[in-house]
């Protein structure tokens, strides 16, 4: 018995358990002459994952347009498959989706999302050297309340016109925002600071992974009184570290205002 007959018969066999699984999860898997068509039966799943997959072509997509279930969460993350796979997951399963995770969103993929996912709460958006700067405008129709964003690399000749135009396109109705740069050299500290000298006056919520040093301090209180104290939380890192006077007054300040 081959790979994929062993796979079709694995899928065939979630049939059995169709009254009580909830979460399915496919990691490093071929899909290539796998078809999907026993998931529809799995009425009661709510979360549904793919990472590290490949083979999935659009015909295969087609049978997940009627499902008998009612999916919340979708994540699909490092797959090796044309991009348009993506974006018919997300038209086929989105209506019901309230928490959803791509890489590299494109525009199609963007305008599935708004045009298919109306219930979506929270978008984790993972973006490597390869995404696409003319996506951002689209970023301003989003429904959403909470978006995370981690960045693994990045073009050097766009980063500052990433975060720039990234502030201008999040619109008021995002209230949580979290972004994570883990790539080396980043300078996170002008990055973070083009994003928050640009973004809007209404988050509630930013999470930022830099670490607390006194120019990056004085960023953060200068938002904050720009909000007029809408900000109610301000995640960042090394809050255990011994500080200097003048940024353990800039600290205080800032917890004065209930933002840390």
């Amino acid at each position: 018995m081959n790979c994929y007959s062993s796979l079709n018969n694995i899928l065939l066999s979630l049939e059995f358990q169709k009254n009580s699984l909830v979460h399915v999860e496919f990691t490093s898997t071929n899909f290539n002459n796998v078809s999907l068509k026993n998931l529809k039966g799995l009425y009661n799943l709510k979360y549904l994952r793919f990472e590290n997959c490949e083979g999935i072509l659009l015909d295969q997509c087609e049978v997940l347009n009627i499902t008998s279930f009612k999916l919340m969460k979708l994540s699909l993350k490092r797959n090796n498959w044309i991009v348009d796979v993506t974006s018919f997951m997300i038209k086929y399963l989105g209506a019901s989706l309230q928490r959803l995770l791509v890489d590299n969103p494109t525009i199609p993929l963007i305008e599935n999302v708004l045009m298919f996912c109306s219930k979506l709460i929270f978008l984790k958006i993972r973006i490597n050297y390869h995404f696409d700067l003319s996506v951002l405008p689209f970023f301003k129709n989003l429904r959403i309340r909470i978006l995370n964003i981690n960045i693994t690399s990045y073009n050097p000749n766009n980063i500052n016109e990433f975060f720039i135009n990234l502030a201008n396109n999040i619109p008021t109705n995002i209230s949580n925002i979290s972004i994570y740069i883990y790539s080396r050299n980043s300078n996170k500290f002008l990055r973070f600071k083009e994003f928050l000298e640009n973004c809007h006056n209404d988050f509630k919520i930013i999470n930022l992974n830099h670490i607390v040093e006194l120019e990056f301090l004085k960023i953060v209180l200068k938002y904050i009184e720009r909000s007029n104290n809408n900000l109610k939380i301000f995640g960042m890192l090394g809050l255990d570290k011994e500080f200097n006077d003048e940024e353990l007054n800039l600290l205080n300040q800032i917890k004065d205002k209930g933002n840390i």
